[in-house]
């Protein structure tokens, strides 16, 4: 049985970090959303896809919205190219969308039992190929940052890959991710970490110590 909170351990090493002071306040909140609202608009199929996750389930969407926000913020802080910070935006956006296929009741759950950690582990590849059914044509770094948002340096899943075969950006989503579901209002806990709380126990469980540096630097990062 594994509880909600339950965080693998990594290191993610090779991540680019900026040089001291050269990190650029990049997340504008209202600028930020509007972006991925106008690059959902773009598409009918990528549109389609978040309105499932939204009509699965309204928390879904505001944590995909949110970690699509802040990978693309942190991506361009760190000095990824514009078309690779747009990648970083679609795979947060994407990288959670199998749970539309999870039972509901998951949703609440405290404790997931083995029945659970079977759909749990499963969905980042079966994340990928139902959103490369539904979106033909995304890049494939797309699809590589959902396949790979929960492996931690051996220790994750589904695959347990080492960090050195990961992509950056994978990197990036994972750990912006984390960051925001333990900021986040849930469910099935009575409170949420505060931003340092939640960088603190990143840096601990041995997330991307890189990507922690750059959300404690970024002024705009709200929770």
């Amino acid at each position: 049985m594994l509880h909600r909170t339950t965080l693998p351990r990594s290191r993610h090493p090779g991540v680019r970090e900026p040089a001291p002071g050269s990190c650029r306040p990049a997340l504008n909140k209202e600028w930020s959303h509007l972006v991925t609202l106008e690059i959902l608009h773009s598409r009918r199929e990528l549109d389609l896809a978040v309105r499932e996750m939204r009509a699965w389930d309204e928390s879904l969407y505001q944590h995909v919205m949110r970690v699509a926000e802040l990978a693309a913020a942190v991506a361009r802080a760190m000095g990824f190219s514009p078309e690779e910070v747009e990648l970083a935006r679609l795979g947060g956006l994407l990288h959670d969308f199998a749970k539309v296929t999870w039972p509901r009741e998951m949703i609440a759950k405290p404790f997931l039992d083995a029945d659970d950690l079977v759909i749990v582990r499963a969905h980042p590849v079966l994340g990928a190929d139902l959103v490369r059914e539904r979106i033909p044509g995304l890049d494939p770094v797309v699809l590589r940052i959902i396949r790979e948002h929960h492996e931690r340096d051996g220790a994750g899943y589904p695959f347990g890959l080492p960090n050195g075969e990961l992509h950056p950006l994978s990197r990036v989503v994972a750990c912006v991710e984390c960051f925001a579901a333990m900021t986040e209002r849930r469910p099935y806990r009575t409170a949420s970490l505060t931003r340092e709380e939640a960088l603190k126990h990143i840096i601990a469980d041995g997330l991307d110590v890189t990507v922690a540096r750059i959300l404690s630097r970024l002024p705009g990062v709200v929770v």
